[in-house]
């Protein structure tokens, strides 16, 4: 999925499939 610009995201053991974008910001946000 990655080459699409999709990763594969576990959150409370549910697996779902969110955008490449989506994660970027979350953990750059995290980060500052």
């Amino acid at each position: 999925y990655n080459m699409y610009g999709w990763w594969v995201g576990e959150l409370n053991s549910l697996v779902g499939i969110v955008p490449k974008e989506y994660l970027t910001t979350a953990f750059e946000v995290e980060e500052r």
